[in-house]
């Protein structure tokens, strides 16, 4: 029922007069003077390294970043997941697709989170990137206990709310693609590479929407 709720946000999205995310003309949601580098197949992703694993971002968080997550994440225009998914899968069809029984990992959301915005953004950009990339999306990480929201907390906290929260089931995959919007410190990407690790889970690197730039740890 959920999924079907999400299908018909996206066509009110598409058939409703809409404005652009950035600039607010009227048209459509990404118009063509604001289209940003990364939806353009030439663009070069961001290469970040955490420790024991790297990984790329499709852009920094930069304001333009920032209001397009919102649209998506506080104002259910879902529609917009379609060029961040089509992107992220551009480059994880690069990277990985040659690869043998590779499976996409999506760090998955929150309880609370998707009480506050009727959605789960982890499970819906993962299916997008599928897609895109033709790889399929393992359900096993789960978290196995409440954490406190992460916007609000300095490094160390991140860290510390995140600490054991999640556990990983393998379904069989050769290889596994962590699958994130946006990367900060690196808490939640390590927190899910633990889990797959501490099971025999091979994680091959992640991806992710926008990176901070604050340091990663």
């Amino acid at each position: 029922m959920h999924h079907l709720f999400v299908r018909l946000a996206e066509l009110v999205d598409l058939v409703l007069p809409t404005a652009c995310v950035f600039c607010r003309k009227l048209g459509s949601q990404i118009c063509d003077g604001c289209q940003p580098e990364w939806m353009l197949e030439r663009a070069a992703p961001l290469e970040l390294q955490l420790p024991g694993l790297g990984g790329v971002a499709l852009t920094t968080f930069d304001t333009s970043a920032a209001a397009l997550l919102t649209a998506i994440k506080d104002h259910g225009q879902t529609s917009l997941l379609a060029p961040v998914g089509e992107a992220m899968g551009r480059v994880v069809a690069e990277r990985y697709a040659a690869s043998s029984s590779v499976a996409l990992l999506p760090v998955p959301s929150s309880r609370a989170s998707v009480r506050r915005r009727g959605l789960n953004l982890g499970a819906m950009v993962a299916a997008r990137v599928s897609r895109q990339s033709g790889l399929p999306v393992s359900r096993g990480l789960k978290l196995v206990r409440d954490t406190a929201d992460q916007r609000s907390l300095g490094a160390e906290q991140r860290f510390a709310n995140l600490q054991d929260s999640m556990r990983f089931e393998p379904q069989g995959e050769h290889g596994l693609v962590i699958i994130d919007d946006v990367t900060t410190t690196g808490a939640t990407i390590l927190e899910a590479f633990r889990a797959a690790r501490e099971v025999g889970g091979q994680v091959l690197g992640f991806v992710t929407f926008a990176h901070t730039k604050k340091e990663i740890q």
